[in-house]
């Protein structure tokens, strides 16, 4: 597809079509196997994109744009699938290490998946329900009454863990 002038973008996302994740590093390595340069002018890295924020098209997404509620549902839905699907990769890698195929876990998995939880956190206020709902608890243990509970407090399922369950 390069040598009959396709560029590197559309030979990926053809590539992606067809189920097959390929990176650019990936490609241009494919490439330069068979003897294949790729120019600069060609690379993914110097593609630029101009994006007018004034004429978003939001269609396809599923929320109304003119309602905030809908868009933050929305984007903590999206925030919780990068997690999960982060989760799924740093389970998988360290299933492979546990497995013995591979000799160390790259710590950029780990980073990867704390940034993706660090997110959900921030955009779905996780930590703070959880962190109000343990201190509420605790308070409570001492007998003394919480008497203006927030809206946090509904929140079911939400135990104390012992040390030996955090272990």
């Amino acid at each position: 597809m390069i040598l009959n002038g396709s560029s590197p973008v559309t030979v990926i996302q053809e590539l992606n079509q067809l189920q097959i994740n390929v990176t650019e590093d990936e490609l241009k390595q494919h490439l330069e196997n068979y003897g294949i340069k790729l120019e600069e002018s060609k690379t993914l890295d110097n593609i630029s994109q101009t994006v007018d924020l004034n004429s978003l098209d939001f269609s396809e997404y599923l929320f109304e744009e003119n309602n905030p509620i809908s868009v933050i549902g929305y984007l903590q839905k999206i925030n919780l699938k990068i997690y999960l699907n982060q989760t799924k990769i740093t389970l998988i890698e360290q299933d492979k290490y546990l497995s013995g195929l591979t000799d160390e876990i790259d710590s950029n998995t780990f980073k990867n998946l704390a940034v993706a939880f660090k997110i959900l956190a921030d955009s779905t206020g996780m930590n703070v329900m959880i962190n109000q709902q343990e201190a509420i608890k605790a308070v409570e243990s001492m007998g003394l009454e919480v008497k203006s509970k927030s809206i946090y407090s509904e929140l079911k399922n939400v135990s104390s863990n012992s040390q030996s369950e955090t272990d």
